[in-house]
Formats: structure tokens, C-alpha cells, sequence
């Protein structure tokens, strides 16, 4: 899956059963992680200057914004593609505020 420019944002859901798998092979992302319903949450930057490879357990929300141009990320999972559309439930990207979206100078 890609984005054809920064800042698009795709989406916030978490599956019930479901790991999903996340390696970024062009331009970079920022994830988003909620852990503990909502009270935390966990940011990571992938990109392939530092390879890495993110993994989220079942019942995460979790979501992930362009920070460059024309990223491409690879996501797979335990599930196939139509066990995976029945294990999804959604939520509003910005339920916590733009903030979570956001990236800091440095």
C-alpha cells in the first residue's frame, strides 16, 4: 500500500484476531499504537534508512501518516484478506486530537 504525498493519514481500526506486519520500503511513515484502551499510545518512524519491521498484536487501534512522498509500505498479516474485512472495527483517526498525527522538529 502507498500514499502519493505526506500527511495522508490511513486508518485508525483494530482487529480482534488479526497480527499485522508493517516494513516500509520507500519514504517513511509514523505509526500510531494505542495500548491500554486508549490511555497510551506508542509512535514509531519506519523507513528503509533503518529497516525495521512493526508488529501489532490483536486488539491494538493503530494507524500510520505519510511523512514523505510516494511511500510504500508492505503490510501483511495472519489473515487473509477476507478474514481480515470481518475482524475490523474503526475509529475516527482524530478521536485523540490531530497532535498524535503530527511530527516534531528536531
Amino acid at each position: 500500500m502507498g500514499n502519493h504525498s505526506r500527511g495522508v493519514i490511513r486508518g485508525f481500526h483494530k482487529h480482534r484476531g488479526e497480527f499485522k506486519f508493517f516494513f516500509v520500503v520507500s519514504g517513511s511513515a509514523k505509526f500510531v499504537v494505542e495500548s491500554d484502551q486508549g490511555k497510551h499510545m506508542d509512535t514509531f518512524v519506519l523507513s528503509p534508512k533503518r529497516p525495521s519491521l512493526l508488529v501489532v498484536p490483536p486488539g491494538h487501534f493503530h494507524g500510520w501518516v505519510s511523512l514523505a512522498d510516494d511511500t510504500t509500505i508492505v503490510g501483511m498479516s495472519n489473515y487473509t484478506l477476507a478474514e481480515s474485512e470481518k475482524d475490523d472495527t474503526r475509529k475516527d483517526p482524530f478521536v485523540y486530537g490531530e497532535e498524535i498525527w503530527k511530527t516534531k522538529p528536531r
